[in-house]
C-alpha cells in the first residue's frame, strides 16, 4: 500500500503523480494510535507524537521512537502526559527534541528516551532557532518565546 498518512483520501491523485515521478510513499505503521507529528534527526533516528485531542490530558503512551528509519517503532511516553501535536529536533543539537500540544510542552536531550516538562500552557506548534531560543503558538492567538538554558544536555 502506498498512501500518505495511511489514508487514500483527497491526496490520492497527488500520491499517484509522485509515484510516477519516482519518490516512494509507503505506509510503515497504520494502527490508528493517533500519531500526528514526526521529527527526525537524520535518516535513521526520529520521534512521533500524538494522542487524543478530545482528551488532551489523557494518561498513557503518546509517542514512539525509531532508530532504524521508521522500520520499527518503540512506544515512548512524552512529558507532559497527554495530547502532543508537534515534535521537532532542536537545531544545533545531536539528540534534543521539543514536543508540544494541548497538554503543554516538554523537551528531551537524549533522543526521546526521557522527557522534562517545559510548561503546561496548551500550544499547537513550536519552532526553535537554536538550543536556547524558540517559539510556540497556541490557541486564541497565543505566541510564546523560550529563551533560557540551552536544551542540549550540557
Amino acid at each position: 500500500r502506498q498512501f500518505f498518512g495511511g489514508k487514500p483520501v483527497a491526496i490520492a491523485g497527488v500520491v499517484e503523480e509522485l509515484r510516477k515521478r519516482g519518490p516512494r510513499i509507503e505506509v510503515v505503521l497504520d494502527d490508528d494510535s493517533g500519531r500526528i507529528s514526526v521529527g527526525f534527526f537524520d535518516a535513521g533516528h526520529g520521534m512521533a507524537v500524538g494522542g487524543d485531542y478530545k482528551q488532551p490530558l489523557l494518561e498513557g503512551v503518546n509517542g514512539a521512537r525509531t532508530a532504524d528509519g521508521g522500520a520499527t517503532w518503540q512506544p515512548a511516553s512524552v512529558l507532559p502526559t497527554g495530547y502532543m501535536s508537534v515534535v521537532m529536533p532542536v537545531p544545533g543539537t545531536s539528540q534534543a527534541l521539543v514536543a508540544g500540544g494541548l497538554a503543554g510542552s516538554g523537551y528531551s536531550v537524549d533522543g526521546g528516551r526521557s522527557w522534562t516538562v517545559l510548561d503546561r500552557t496548551p500550544i499547537n506548534t513550536v519552532g526553535f532557532a537554536n538550543p536556547a531560543t524558540g517559539w510556540a503558538v497556541g490557541p486564541k492567538g497565543l505566541l510564546m518565546k523560550y529563551s533560557g538554558p540551552a536544551l542540549d544536555g550540557r
